[in-house]
């Protein structure tokens, strides 16, 4: 943030609807992001039903001043990084969150961050359909051997019927 601005005001969020009740907090926008895609493809398509609040590098007055102004939200998930400084400041906010009424619960990514396990996945992915695409070529490669292989079969064998009439026409 700029140097003089207000730290504890703003946050980056999306998501969230009349209906929400949960709120899951990240460190940066990008991973809040990550998440949502990660939980779309797991098929948890409506955004709605939760906030995605990113607090960045303000700590987490902007975080408690978004909540205090959405009083629908029960429940919070920290899904801080997976590092020391994350677990730390999931803890942090965990002991300033509990008083106030809030369910707390931790959303741990598998690798540094959310962001980190999208691109894991989708780096996956591709690596699969690499995988498939070269057992494509081998199984077109093949198809395409059985095809010559067909067609000097047929021209043999339609050479043979061919001269097998002739002999018996000339008889």
């Amino acid at each position: 943030m700029a140097a003089g601005s207000d730290k504890s005001g703003s946050c980056f969020y999306f998501g969230g609807g009349k209906e929400a009740a949960g709120a899951c907090v990240f460190e940066a926008g990008i991973d809040a992001m990550s998440y949502a895609t990660l939980q779309a493809r797991a098929g948890n398509t409506d955004l709605s039903r939760r906030y995605y609040i990113a607090s960045g590098s303000a700590g987490d007055g902007n975080i408690l001043t978004f909540l205090s102004g959405h009083p629908g939200i029960q429940k919070v998930v920290l899904c801080h990084d997976n590092d020391a400084a994350g677990h730390k400041m999931a803890e942090d906010l965990k002991t300033k969150l509990q008083p106030l009424g809030y369910q707390i619960s931790r959303g741990i990514s598998r690798g540094k961050d959310f962001n980190e396990d999208l691109c894991n996945m989708i780096r996956q992915e591709q690596q699969e359909l690499e995988v498939t695409a070269v057992n494509c070529h081998h199984w077109q490669t093949f198809l395409r051997l059985v095809r010559r292989l067909y067609r000097k079969r047929l021209a043999d064998v339609t050479a043979r019927i061919g001269a097998a009439g002739s002999r018996r026409t000339a008889s």
